[in-house]
């Protein structure tokens, strides 16, 4: 998701017949941290591994690659792999009773309808606004935004109806 990360370890294998120093990790994209490695070389002695975390932080919603490159000083440096993730979105669904019919309220009097903002995505969602086109139709006051839904959570957000002439009435809710 973004505005989070996860992490996958990356094993280095050493195979050779002498350590083998790693001079460099780096990405092709900023989606993919290289690890943090506070200073090179790494020394990796034969037939043992080191692990490294790679962290993928994407910048943007949608599938992301990039090509890790390991610098070191085997004959066929550097070694390439690729590695993929994919940012998800939210997901909103709006979902409001009697298919958004208030019904009859009188001048005076109103009625009020819950207005179900419902989160079926993996990610946090983020609701930065709630506005009517009618002043007939009155979303909640509030003090600060955004209000953020869990994923797999619901916000029951009141929409009061308040007429103030006769007849029919209509509005958008954005």
């Amino acid at each position: 998701c973004l505005g989070s990360f996860t992490d996958e370890i990356l094993t280095i294998n050493n195979a050779g017949f002498s350590d083998l120093l790693i001079s460099d990790i780096v990405s092709s994209s900023t989606d993919f941290a290289a690890p943090a490695v506070t200073s090179y070389p790494l020394v990796v002695s034969p037939g043992d591994s080191i692990d490294v975390v790679i962290r993928f932080q994407p910048g943007s919603l949608g599938p992301k690659i990039a090509k890790l490159s390991i610098f070191s000083n085997d004959l066929f440096s550097p070694h390439t792999i690729t590695v993929t993730g994919f940012a998800q979105a939210p997901r909103l669904v709006l979902e409001i009773a009697a298919n958004g019919s208030f019904g009859n309220a009188c001048i005076g009097s109103f009625r009020d309808e819950a207005l179900i903002v419902n989160n079926s995505g993996k990610c946090a969602l983020s609701v930065t606004g709630i506005a009517s086109t009618s002043i007939e139709f009155l979303v909640p006051t509030v003090l600060v935004y955004p209000i953020r839904i869990a994923s797999g959570a619901f916000l029951p957000v009141p929409i009061r109806f308040e007429p103030t002439t006769f007849g029919p009435k209509f509005a958008t809710l954005t």
